[in-house]
């Protein structure tokens, strides 16, 4: 066979004739490449040996080892525009043979391809002519011949394949058209061939890129640069974006920049001044920013990305291009971009403007961490912190800016932002203030970042997902200010134990280890107002000891007590015992007494405002389930928890403290009881009624929402102000209120609690005596107690003998008694919601929130009837 193959290469046909006629195989295939003689002499475009071969039985469509047929072959990828000719005699011999002309090789290239790839028109107009679709056949990468032509510059051949229904913005697996190929190598006179033929100009290709974008090139060699200018021009004239960004966020400008054509930036900023205007602002060249800004450039002209000239002075989100133009890079960069936001402004710049992503100038100094810039925005627009981008997030957080310790920005974030935000490890604003095992160094100013938190009411007790709360972190941090603080305003917190039951003192070292056992002692001494007091170092806990319950007027061994010890006139103030003359509440008038002592009307000597004073003897024993309870801790608990209510329908606490031989409480003065109120009237208006159901219900849902029960609600610890529109009741005496750690679910709790005419049926004396009960019940005592109240503020009685026999009617279907049937009758739902309330099994019984819920739409729907009474008797 190595003859046959020489033959042809050397162009011998006669030899060839010979070499076939004395039994040469035509039809034999290299074993590796499988290259057959008819290859070969299409190869050599040898019309006559291909013919030759043709007639002894040659395979018209034999493929070798890259898929190529001799048809592909033929016309050669790479061949010399000299043999055009004979390839063409080849095609078509080869076509007449049967040769497929759609065949493609293993690139997906076919014939048409490979005839533009040779620059060979008179071959692929042979090819269109016997089959014009292949000029719609996509390669492996779905490029077309169209493109091809393209990227060789042949505008002859792309008039062809356009004539024959090329599809002109046909785009390849980079998302690019015939048009991007050509912007990319710098083709003026293609790009104006195909911008003739209608090729949509903006089309973009993968990385966002358009044919003007390619025609600029981002990395393209200055000696091409009067080429791609004049490209630019013919885009532009076409309407071609001159903003338009990449995925990059870069536009045109950006390119002809980085590629170092300045004749196109020029150009470009000729085109579009605020074009310029964006590129002044974002490489912070504030003369030429302020010039173009005189010359009528806009001051709000949006970029592809929707950027403005005010965003990009900040700073893309992004990494920044030291190889621009212009580019600088200094120590005042922050300062600069700060100067030019400041010009911005001052021109009109929108503030409040964002980016394609959402995002708007706050998110890009934030992003940039330019501390300067974000006081200024929030200076201007403290709501930008506010906005969120398209994905959710915000500005910046207060998490962000406790984090990264600026004062100014957590100050003007409080305004507008909740305080107690939790990250995904569950910190709060006040644990990332603090910050574990923070450097000491930013110490004065993180214990001024915690002042302003807690007296934005953050909550000193949160801890994170490990347990750890404020103090842990101090401690950890060796923050010794900020513990002392700490301490001062929540005393509890040395004792809470994290996940791995530690409290903050086991974090504690050196000084601040030794102030927490100073603290310690100081607790456990006898008199530790008075040594507080003497101590100049403990004089600040004073008030935290007063809270604890410490009586403040024991004296010394002189007999002296700590009012008279203190230098301090707020400390006088606070530590002077009620009885003295000059004590800041004045006795007015008296309320009512017993056993636990006396509660009278007291009037303050400075505002003038009237409260009730509550005296509870120390010596005062009360009663429970377990045995004797001192009155001091009973009293202690009562105290906590009207400390921590804060409602309308609630008792207010005013303020307390606990002397050698009585707590003093000062609170919120109210009026009368609730028993009183209602044996005072027997007639009442519905709209009394529904307002006292309404009161009762709010306050008990609050008190639950707080984690606490109350545990004796009876209408003597409901106390009423006002009469007719301003009748309000309030729940008082939080003396039996227990905490508990889940509002749902069962605790365990002292048993008896309550006044036994008002206890749920589990917390009665025969359920206790069951085997069955286990100490536990919920919240849900009050909420049967709350359905007795409701009965009797439903039903009028006149005194406590009615009352008895109307307690005793509860034991059974009360609501079938003839007594009671009007009044059933009158208010059906009410009385629906009350049997409710008193179910036997407290799993039935609702929550006092749908309580609340029923009582508020019960008391609208009065007040919508009463309205339309008025208006139709109008």
């Amino acid at each position: 066979m190595a003859d046959l193959y020489y033959a042809i290469e050397k162009k011998r046909y006669e030899a060839a004739i010979a070499l076939i006629q004395g039994g040469a195989d035509v039809r034999w295939a290299h074993e590796e490449f499988r290259w057959t003689a008819l290859h070969w002499a299409a190869v050599r475009a040898h019309p006559r040996l291909v013919s030759l071969l043709l007639q002894h039985g040659a395979r018209v469509d034999a493929e070798d080892w890259r898929k190529r047929t001799p048809l592909l072959e033929a016309i050669g990828r790479w061949s010399f525009l000299s043999e055009e000719e004979a390839r063409l005699e080849c095609v078509k011999v080869l076509l007449q043979a049967g040769a497929n002309i759609r065949h493609c090789d293993e690139k997906g290239d076919n014939a048409l391809h490979h005839a533009t790839s040779s620059r060979y028109l008179s071959i692929a107009q042979h090819l269109l002519t016997v089959d014009p679709s292949l000029c719609l056949v996509k390669n492996s990468i779905e490029r077309t011949a169209l493109h091809i032509a393209a990227d060789n510059a042949q505008p002859a051949i792309i008039s062809l394949l356009l004539q024959h229904g090329a599809d002109v913005d046909a785009r390849d697996n980079e998302g690019q058209t015939a048009l991007h190929v050509a912007a990319q190598w710098g083709h003026p006179a293609i790009i104006s061939l195909l911008l003739q033929h209608g090729t949509r100009v903006d089309e973009e290709d993968k990385e966002k890129r358009t044919p003007l974008l390619l025609a600029i090139g981002r990395w393209s060699s200055p000696s091409k640069e009067e080429d791609r200018l004049e490209c630019v021009k013919l885009l532009l004239q076409a309407g071609a974006n001159i903003r338009h960004c990449d995925e990059d966020g870069d536009n045109a400008l950006h390119y002809a920049t980085s590629s170092g054509q300045l004749s196109i930036a020029q150009h470009l900023e000729i085109a579009d001044p605020s074009l310029g205007l964006m590129n002044a602002a974002e490489k912070v060249q504030l003369e030429k920013v302020s010039l173009l800004l005189r010359q009528g450039a806009q001051v709000n002209a949006e970029d592809g990305w929707k950027r403005t000239p005010l965003l990009l002075a900040i700073g893309r989100i992004g990494r920044p291009l030291p190889w621009d133009i212009g580019w600088k890079s200094s120590p005042s960069e922050e300062e600069d971009r700060l100067r030019c936001v400041e010009v911005l402004l001052q021109e009109g710049a929108n503030v409040r403007h964002c980016d394609k992503d959402g995002d708007n100038a706050l998110h890009y100094a934030t992003s940039r961490r330019y501390v300067s810039i974000v006081q200024h925005l929030l200076t201007v627009d403290p709501s930008l912190c506010l906005v969120k981008n398209s994905q959710g997030e915000a500005a910046l957080t207060l998490q962000e800016a406790a984090a990264w310790g600026h004062l100014a920005i957590i100050s003007l974030l409080l305004h507008v932002v909740q305080v107690d935000e939790e990250d995904n490890e569950k910190r709060t604003l006040l644990l990332r203030a603090i910050r574990w095992k923070s450097s000491s160094f930013d110490e004065t100013d993180r214990l001024e970042w915690v002042k302003i938190l807690l007296g934005r009411g953050a909550n000193i007790r949160h801890c994170d997902e490990k347990g750890d709360n404020a103090l842990h972190y101090a401690c950890q941090s060796s923050h010794l200010s900020i513990v002392k603080h700490l301490i001062i305003a929540d005393l509890s917190l040395l004792e809470v134990k994290n996940m791995k039951e530690k409290t903050p003192s086991n974090y504690a070292k050196d000084d601040v280890k030794a102030h927490i056992q100073q603290v310690e002692a100081l607790l456990k001494s006898v008199n530790p107002v008075l040594d507080a007091v003497i101590d100049a170092d403990f004089t600040a806990l004073v008030p935290v000891l007063i809270e604890q319950l410490k009586p403040i007027d024991a004296p010394n061994a002189e007999g002296k007590l700590p009012c008279d010890l203190t230098g301090d006139d707020n400390l006088k103030t606070l530590l002077c015992p009620y009885s003295h003359d000059s004590h800041r509440y004045e006795r007015v008038g008296y309320i009512a007494a017993g056993s636990f002592g006396q509660v009278d009307k007291v009037q303050h000597r400075v505002s003038g405002k009237l409260f009730a004073r509550k005296l509870i003897k120390n010596d005062v024993k009360l009663m429970s389930g377990s045995g004797d309870v001192r009155a001091r801790e009973i009293r202690a608990r009562e105290v906590r928890a009207m400390k921590r209510i804060h409602h309308q329908n609630v008792v207010m606490l005013e303020e307390f403290w606990m002397e050698t031989k009585c707590l003093v409480i000062i609170m919120e003065l109210c009026e009368v009881s609730l028993d009183k109120w209602l044996l005072d009237h027997e007639l009442r208006e519905e709209r009394d009624v529904r307002k006292l159901l309404l009161d009762t219900s709010a306050g008990l849902a609050h008190i639950h929402e707080n984690n606490l029960i109350h545990r004796d609600l009876k209408p003597n610890n409901i106390l009423v102000n006002g009469s007719g529109d301003s009748l309000i009741a309030k729940i008082g005496d939080l003396g039996l209120a227990v905490e508990t750690r889940n509002r749902s679910f069962s605790s365990s709790h002292t048993a008896f609690t309550g006044n036994k005419l008002y206890r749920a049926p589990e917390n009665n004396v025969s359920s206790v005596l069951s085997f069955l009960w286990k100490g536990k019940y919920t919240n849900k005592i009050d909420v049967y107690s709350l359905g007795l109240i409701w009965s009797e503020i439903l039903i009028p009685m006149m005194n406590h003998i009615e009352k008895d026999m109307f307690f005793e009617l509860l034991k059974g279907k009360f609501f079938r008694a003839r007594p009671l049937i009007p009044h059933v009758e009158r208010f059906p739902r009410e009385f629906g919601m009350v049997e409710k309330m008193l179910e036997e099994k407290h799993i039935q019984r609702p929550t006092s929130a749908e309580v609340h819920h029923f009582a508020k739409e019960f008391h609208v729907e009065g007040r919508r009837e009463s309205q339309g009474g008025t208006s139709s008797s109008q």
